[in-house]
């Protein structure tokens, strides 16, 4: 329906909200006649359409014409409250009477403004509470029904209406009406209006007992649509080229059936031997003394496939790395499984992480007190956490987790026990071999910030920046450096058919190097030529299949706990870690 700029300009002072109701009798659309729900709140005038003001409205469409049925909400006046007066103090009376917080009832009237034509059939809800009086009208030509079926049945059906309009404007962004033509506006409007229709079928050919039958746009855009493309704008037109297929699902390390694998992890920068920084980030502490150096600690979630580190916080080494990861874990998603160390798991952290919806395969500790409640058949068993050991022994507040415990067959250096705990519980959905092979994917994010802090930093040792929020605005660039390189190898991997882990991180870093001066000399028309030649020569350089690699546990660095790491030193033999699991039952 289109409105002239005279009905337009005539409801500058009233809210309109219009709703076309479809679910009439239970079917979306009416064979026979429509029902229009009209919820109107003004600031000085009496409703639309009856007011002299909006007479002209009224006569350009919104009367009630033959065979069309409506039900109009709208404030009421004294004549009306008089007209209901007599029902309105008989509900008071009784909820006093019978000490009810809240009772409501029903009353109806004929009314007739003095812009209408004739009178008309008036619905009063009347809820009498503590507070006083709440009365509700509405206007209607339906003859038949009660006064409480006109109103709870019909009227406070629109609600349902607000609620898909709502979905409409905040899951499909239809409120971006930002062009600067009213046709181009329109335009929008109805391409999201038409993928609005798309969700709702979408959403509706979902079996009755699936749970993504009740799921919001949102949610079945992640889960049911993986759709990506590239949009070119030109000066006339624009481009969009879309992906054949899923280009994720297919990254090997990206997935783990149905769960999106992401990794947990923290680690620090070293930063300018200045009073300031040192004041701002604090100085960890060494082994005979103080560190040389100030330290900013920062914690990530690391995308297994693609080696994106996103959801970032950060603060001075003096914020333990436990806090840090209170302000990331908000960042996990539904569809996601997060690997973590042993260093993570507590009941605070367990708890705020898998209240998220997402689901946690975590080391834990081998002394940490788990008791066999319910032996799987994969050797794997059902047990529970607890804040307290007080909890613990009246068994309260637990939650549900399921532990495995293996060892490493034949593997140089292994530990005797592995344990790991994990929210799904059930086995038929993974293995405990499984789970236990697929928790050694966790050293991608190991590979990811050893690229953030030694390919993409360079050589230099600490960071170059003299101030507290330079050096904040350092770590945010060189993350936002590693996310655009990984972006590029990302989609050059999707051009060739390749794991992204075969393409290397250093050359990539080389190639953009060279390429970056000539980026801001050539014309916008040019670009899209540099930018294909930039992925083909990211993929000129292969890098060997990375599974099953190890690293001894050390550092370069002397004044440490851990065992110094020289170059002479080499890595054990690649091991086959699926091969050598051995669940411990």
């Amino acid at each position: 329906m289109l409105f002239s700029d005279t009905a337009l300009a005539d409801s500058s002072n009233i809210l309109i909200f219009l709703v076309f109701g479809w679910a009439f009798n239970g079917s979306r659309w009416p064979d026979d006649h429509a029902r229009i729900s009209f919820v109107l709140t003004q600031n000085t005038k009496p409703p639309l359409p009856w007011t002299p003001g909006h007479q002209a409205a009224s006569q350009r469409g919104l009367r009630r014409p033959a065979g069309i049925a409506y039900l109009f909400g709208f404030s009421g006046n004294k004549i009306l409250k008089r007209l209901v007066e007599e029902t309105a103090d008989d509900i008071r009376t009784r909820r006093a009477l019978e000490q009810k917080p809240v009772l409501r009832g029903y009353a109806e009237t004929r009314y007739g403004a003095t812009s209408w034509k004739e009178e008309r059939r008036v619905c009063a809800r009347i809820e009498a509470t503590t507070m006083g009086l709440d009365i509700r009208f509405v206007v209607t030509n339906l003859c038949e029904g009660s006064a409480e079926h006109i109103y709870d049945a019909i009227y406070c059906a629109r609600g349902q209406a607000e609620n898909l309009i709502k979905m409409h404007k905040s899951q499909l962004a239809s409120d971006r009406t930002s062009c600067r033509s009213p046709i181009a506006n329109q335009v929008r409007l109805v391409m999201h209006t038409a993928a609005y229709w798309l969700m709702l079928t979408l959403r509706d050919i979902v079996p009755a007992t699936d749970c993504m039958r009740k799921a919001e746009f949102a949610t079945l855009r992640l889960r049911l649509l993986k759709l990506g493309a590239r949009v070119t704008e030109t000066a006339s037109r624009i481009r969009m080229a879309f992906a054949a297929a899923c280009p994720e699902a297919e990254h090997t390390g990206a997935w783990f059936g149905a769960w999106r694998l992401v990794s947990l992890d923290g680690s620090t920068f070293d930063v300018a031997d200045d009073p300031a920084l040192e004041a701002a980030f604090g100085r960890p502490g060494a082994g005979h003394g103080e560190s040389a150096f100030p330290q900013v600690r920062f914690v990530s979630l690391g995308e297994n496939g693609t080696h994106v580190l996103f959801g970032t916080k950060m603060a001075g080494c003096t914020t333990s790395e436990i806090a840090l990861t209170k302000e990331v874990l908000p960042a996990l998603r539904q569809d996601m499984l997060c690997l973590a160390d042993r260093n993570f798991f507590g009941y605070a952290m367990w708890t705020q992480a898998s209240a998220t919806g997402a689901d946690l395969l975590w080391r834990i500790k081998q002394n940490a007190r788990l008791k066999d409640e319910q032996r799987l058949p994969d050797g794997s068993y059902l047990s529970h956490i607890y804040p307290s050991e007080t909890d613990r022994r009246r068994k309260t507040k637990g939650v549900a987790v399921r532990v495995i415990d293996y060892r490493l067959d034949g593997v140089e250096g292994g530990e005797p026990i592995y344990r790991l705990a994990t929210t799904v519980l059930d086995h038929a959905k993974a293995g405990a071999e499984d789970l236990a092979a697929l928790y050694h994917e966790r050293w991608e994010i190991e590979t990811a910030l050893g690229e953030l802090k030694t390919h993409l930093r360079g050589a230099k040792i600490v960071l170059r920046s003299k101030t507290p929020d330079l050096v904040r605005q350092e770590v945010f660039g060189l993350l936002m450096a590693h996310f655009a390189i990984r972006g590029l190898m990302h989609e050059a991997a999707l051009q060739a058919d390749e794991d992204p882990d075969r393409l290397s991180f250093l050359h990539t870093v080389r190639v953009i190097r060279r390429k970056l001066p000539a980026f801001g000399a050539i014309p916008p028309r040019r670009r899209a030529a540099l930018h294909s030649a930039i992925l083909a020569e990211i993929l000129q350089e292969r890098v060997p299949p990375r599974a099953h690699r190890r690293n001894k546990r050390g550092v370069k660095r002397k004044m440490s706990n851990f065992p110094v790491r020289r170059k002479a030193d080499r890595p054990p033999p690649p091991i086959n870690i699926k091969n050598a699991i051995r669940v411990v039952m």
